[in-house]
């Protein structure tokens, strides 16, 4: 068990890092495009709102990973893995998305929320193994 909580934590860990840079990318070249017509379907705001939202949530997500590959707030980055993992299902599946018939994009959904789930599991198996304090 102890190398399946190495390599689903270590995952988890560059899934949320690299989403966390994937948003605070958006956020900025939304902010620096002064394009107030900005949407991303996974999120419920939109134009600068959802800018400086996907910027708030790129800085906790990257403070997040960074303090649990430290290990503190272990159990802190399981719940932010679940909001993660309800935020990409609810943009996917239970919002106005639509996709296109004849394109790959639903198979890219299944993926996505595939590669969630996985990073779900590995922060869960992080939070099991954060020492418990006294």
């Amino acid at each position: 068990m102890g190398i399946l909580r190495l390599i689903l934590g270590v995952y988890s860990y560059l899934f949320h890092g690299l989403f966390a840079l994937f948003l605070l990318g958006i956020s900025f070249v939304s902010l620096t495009s002064g394009t107030g017509s900005f949407r991303f379907h996974i999120l419920p705001w939109e134009g600068k709102p959802l800018a400086y939202w996907l910027m708030g949530l790129a800085a906790a997500g990257i403070l997040l990973v960074l303090l649990a590959m430290k290990g503190t707030l272990r159990s802190v980055f399981f719940v932010w893995s679940l909001v993660v993992l309800a935020l990409v299902l609810r943009g996917y599946f239970f919002s106005a998305y639509s996709f296109i018939p004849g394109t790959s994009q639903f198979s890219t959904a299944l993926w996505t929320v595939f590669a969630a789930v996985l990073a779900v599991v590995g922060a869960r198996l992080l939070a099991k193994a954060e020492p418990r304090r006294r």
